[in-house]
């Protein structure tokens, strides 16, 4: 009988994903049973995305479409239009799969999946060592609200990537677990996004500890100075391969984002839109919020072993203001890698039980106000950038059987 349900559900994604949502709201002690199924209801629901506007997923298609044409051989010196996929191997192999296997909607799946995956895996996780479960569907809903769902999803590469170093140091520094699979989640996103490599520095920055956030305090104001700095001396930078190719196409981003003032269509776009001067706000006021939750609330009441993924978060939080100083919008990519950890921080915030404390009670109702917030930026955009009929369309046609046959005709048609 349970078996007959679960196929049911699998047979219409909105049924799977009410199952999950309900589950986790009514047992959040039996999430293990019930997250899996929302992660893949948020997968389905990613596949089907349909847009009215070119975005960035429409050209990841292409491009996916582009290197699935290729021999195998071929796509480890395929560089794109720009040079941009120059070294990053992981990526391309990823394209010449979807795109062989003609199923390119599986790119927006994965990202949703890992996404969205890794930062409800963390907070379940962090809240079952507290046996505090029943904070769970809160703050899961809380992350679901400043996730930016249509951004991640057609972004694709970099919160995916950042998701999976978030991940590594979760369970490198929570769960002690320091073994090859850590070792390559830590490694393999770097070959995704170039500037995964931020994150992994900013993980060898945990290691010094206190110091390193006075470090992370002063690249925010140096940060225009540094990345010109690095701009000066890329052709002298001492690594060569993949990882060298990574380097300096990260230092010439980083370059090109900073004085990308009014030289480009998106950079001029960016400056007279009133949307992105309201989610620059919004989002360096959170991150000030985070910061503030770290040092003034919560550190001092977690446990010993969440204190590095804690004050990974700040780190990401410092990394989002730094980040402000560009035109161009990135900030919202670290800001979102700090929503994925922030579980760390909000369960312990929504134990704390204090009555009459005036200060804690605001603090919680800040973050709603900031998870309200979250979803009126993410409905703006999507109003002028995505089909709802069609995606709806999607949704209830496009099954989890579906996504199966189509990849099996691919594996065999290819």
């Amino acid at each position: 009988m349970i078996c007959f349900a679960y196929s049911f559900f699998l047979g219409f994604t909105p049924l799977l994903l009410l199952y999950s949502v309900i589950g986790i709201n009514s047992a959040p002690q039996r999430w293990r049973k019930y997250l899996p199924w929302l992660i893949l209801a948020i997968g389905m629901i990613s596949y089907g995305m349909q847009s009215k506007a070119e975005i960035d997923l429409d050209r990841y298609f292409q491009e996916a479409t582009e290197v699935g044409r290729l021999p195998f051989y071929e796509i480890f010196s395929y560089k794109g239009s720009h040079g941009e996929y120059e070294g990053l191997w992981v990526i391309t192999v990823l394209f010449w799969i979807v795109g062989r296997l003609g199923v390119v909607h599986l790119l927006p799946m994965i990202a949703g999946c890992i996404v969205y995956g890794v930062a409800f895996y963390i907070t379940c996780d962090v809240a079952e060592e507290y046996n505090a479960q029943s904070t769970i569907p809160a703050v899961i809903a809380i992350q679901g609200c400043m996730l930016p769902f249509f951004s991640i999803i057609s972004n694709v590469r970099n919160v995916t990537a950042f998701s999976l170093i978030v991940l590594a140091v979760y369970l490198d520094t929570v769960k002690k677990k320091r073994n090859p699979v850590v070792l390559i989640l830590y490694i393999l996103p770097v070959f995704i996004h170039s500037s995964a490599i931020i994150l992994v520095l900013l993980r060898i920055g945990l290691l010094l500890g206190v110091k390193a956030k006075a470090i992370f305090l002063a690249i925010v104001s140096l940060l225009p100075m540094l990345i010109d700095t690095l701009f000066a001396y890329r052709d002298s930078i001492p690594f060569g391969g993949s990882f060298g190719a990574v380097l300096r196409m990260l230092i010439l981003k980083g370059y090109w984002y900073l004085h990308d003032k009014n030289d480009s269509v998106w950079a001029r776009q960016v400056g007279s839109s009133k949307y992105q001067q309201l989610n620059r706000l919004v989002m360096i006021a959170f991150a000030v919020f985070v910061i503030y939750l770290i040092c003034f609330r919560t550190f001092k009441h977690i446990k010993e072993k969440h204190k590095k993924i804690v004050s990974y978060t700040f780190l990401l939080s410092i990394l989002t203001l730094s980040c402000s100083w560009f035109t161009t919008p990135h900030y919202w990519r670290f800001s979102a890698a700090s929503v994925v950890s922030m579980g760390a921080v909000l369960v312990p915030l929504f134990m704390e039980k204090r009555a009459g404390e005036s200060s804690l009670k605001l603090s919680k109702n800040l973050v709603f106000i900031f998870a309200v917030l979250g979803v009126l930026l993410q409905v703006w955009p999507m109003q002028y950038n995505v089909d709802f009929s069609g995606w709806f369309e999607n949704i209830l046609l496009n099954n989890f059987y579906v996504i199966v046959f189509t990849i099996i005709r691919g594996a065999f048609c290819a």
